[in-house]
Formats: C-alpha cells, structure tokens, sequence
C-alpha cells in the first residue's frame, strides 16, 4: 500500500506546544505507519530541564486526544535521550493508539520540564490508508 509522508517543522521552541496535523481530506481513515524527529538543535538530557513528546490521534482538529501512539523525552530520571543535530529519533508506535478516523488529526504534544533548551527540528510521519468500517 502507498505511504503518505507528512513533515512539519518545529522552530526552536522555549514554552510547552501543542500541534495538530490534519490527515489527508479524502474521508478516509489512516494509520500512522511510521514516525520520526530529526532535531536541528542539540538538547541534552537532563532530570529537571526537559522535553516531553507524545503523538496523539484526535477526532478532528483540536478534537479530544486519544492515548499515545508514541513518542520521546530527554528527561534523564525517566531514560530520557539526548538529542543530536542530525541523529533522527526513531519514534515506537503503539499500533493500537495509531489509528486515525477519517476528519481526525495527529496531535504533536510538546510538554517541558523546568527550562530545556529550544526545541528544533522536523517530525516526519508516514501515514497508510486503511479501509473504511
């Protein structure tokens, strides 16, 4: 089956975020197949300054979320990584959470801890057409 990559670009971000990308509009449901985070700023792990990411599905943009389908930290207390420029971060996805419903979106939780330093980079997420119900 065909893969439909979808990127979006996180410019050095300070505060917690949060960022909804909208599945193809063909009222199909989707799955999320893979997903991956290239950072473009180093960030190193730490227990008390740190980011927290979690992939999402809604049921529609700014839609209630479901539970996480995946995702990273670099809280050093939780075996959080440290993130090289450069070094993708393959993200593991839980099959069950990664289902997305025709009109739904993925969510991008981004959560600090403390102050960490800026977030940058590009999440990169393959998306598979799942037949209807």
């Amino acid at each position: 089956m065909n893969i439909t990559y979808v990127s979006f670009f996180v410019n050095g971000i300070t505060t917690a975020e949060d960022y909804y990308l909208p599945v193809p509009a063909d009222s199909s449901p989707y799955s999320v197949v893979s997903a991956v985070f290239l950072p473009s700023a180093a960030v190193t792990a730490d227990g008390t300054n740190h980011w927290t990411v979690a992939l999402k599905a809604t049921d529609g943009e700014a839609g209630t979320p479901g539970s996480s389908m995946g995702g990273f930290t670099t809280d050093s207390g939780a075996s959080g990584i440290s993130l090289a420029v450069n070094d993708k971060v393959a993200i593991s996805l839980t099959a069950g959470n990664a289902q997305i419903e025709a009109g739904g979106s993925v969510l991008i939780d981004i959560d600090e801890g403390g102050t960490a330093s800026a977030l940058e980079g590009v999440f990169l997420l393959g998306l598979q057409k799942r037949p209807p119900a």
